[in-house]
């Protein structure tokens, strides 16, 4: 059996520990609520007043909040970004902080048949459940509406403005990065193409696409405010081909980067069939680097000296021609050897290394 100590209060408005805190004129305390960095809520009766203290119940002051025909305020329940409800009796209302308490406004929404709101719990996002008296219902609110939009550029839209709808941090939190997020692109976007469009700026093509119609809408009404050109003509220039863009040229590095680029793509994304990427990497899957061969066989490659040379690239193939591929490419070691798993017969072996001319093919007899 679990054992709970004996806990002691201090009386914060008489008698031991007293700190003339009081609340005055009331009978009852009904309903407390903590809003965090020291802010207690105390809702009354028998005159539903919401008393508020700041240093975490020591003293107190009356908000001058009354809730309004009301006796009772029955149920407080913290919704976060300083949002608290009030649950009152006896017509069962419901009452709205959005600065932590400090004014409050009827929200209209009277639980209709009911007397009192007993009970108040905040379960997230917005949804609110009520429970009431004296037929033990239990009422649920709906999710609030958001801000209506304005026909502003969606980037003009802050954090603050969605405050007070009873929307989760998680929510606000979410809303703020794509608001964010949406910034970001359209800035990125008219920096790239208003007044300075080149072919650098074409690496920004992806988010064009990615763009709906509406952001479509405002990119055009950024463009025509901010550049010489229609927008009209903009999108003519920015979205034609390379090998059309008269009067434009890519640079050496320009070149070199997109160079680097294809070469760290992966694989799978360009091995669509009947792609010449799809040909390219059967053409390699085919090749076996060591051989497909039995016998472990090794070829040393010597200078004009007889000295071993070493780090020459070597691979065989089964035609002097040099089209069929069987096995390498492989280094030599420091020996000039190097090794391969072929089967009996006369195969042809190809060198190259830089700085030095080979005769290739050499015509290789493995037994």
């Amino acid at each position: 059996m679990t054992v709970f100590p004996q806990l002691f209060f201090d009386e914060i408005g008489q008698g031991y520990g007293n700190s003339g805190a009081a609340i005055t004129g009331e009978t009852y305390v009904r309903a407390l609520v903590y809003l965090g960095n020291g802010i207690v809520l105390a809702g009354t009766g028998a005159n539903a007043e919401i008393w508020r203290s700041t240093d975490y119940g020591v003293t107190w002051a009356d908000t001058g909040a009354a809730i309004t025909d009301e006796a009772y305020v029955q149920a407080q329940v913290y919704l976060g970004n300083g949002i608290v409800l009030a649950g009152t009796g006896s017509h069962a209302e419901i009452w709205r902080s959005t600065d932590y308490g400090v004014t409050w406004a009827d929200t209209g929404a009277a639980i209709t048949d009911e007397v009192n709101v007993q009970s108040l719990v905040y379960l997230g996002n917005g949804i609110v459940l009520a429970g009431t008296g004296a037929h033990a219902e239990i009422w649920r609110s709906d999710l609030p509406p958001l801000p209506a939009f304005e026909d502003r550029m969606i980037e003009e839209y802050t954090i603050e403005e969605f405050k007070g709808t009873g929307w989760s941090n998680e929510t606000l939190k979410a809303i703020k990065e794509y608001v964010d997020d949406l910034e970001t692109r359209l800035s990125a976007t008219r920096a790239g193409y208003l007044d300075n469009i080149n072919n650098v700026n074409l690496a920004t093509i992806a988010d064009i696409s990615a763009l709906t119609a509406t952001e479509i809408a405002y990119l055009n009404a950024a463009i025509s405010s901010r550049s010489n050109h229609a927008a009209a003509d903009v999108w003519t220039v920015v979205t034609r081909a390379l090998t059309d863009k008269l009067g434009f040229s890519l640079s050496t590095a320009g070149i070199d980067a997109i160079a680097d680029q294809i070469w760290d793509e992966i694989q799978s994304g360009h091995v669509d069939a009947g792609s010449f990427g799809e040909y390219l990497d059967a053409k390699v899957s085919d090749i076996d680097v060591i051989g497909p061969g039995a016998l472990s066989c090794t070829w040393t490659q010597r200078d004009g000296s007889g000295n071993p040379m070493d780090n020459v690239q070597v691979w065989i193939t089964t035609d002097e021609g040099g089209a069929n591929v069987i096995a390498g490419t492989r280094l030599t070691d420091s020996s000039g050897e190097v090794t391969f798993m072929l089967d009996a017969g006369t195969y042809y072996v190809w060198r190259e290394k830089g700085g030095f001319d080979f005769t290739n093919p050499q015509s290789w007899t493995v037994s």
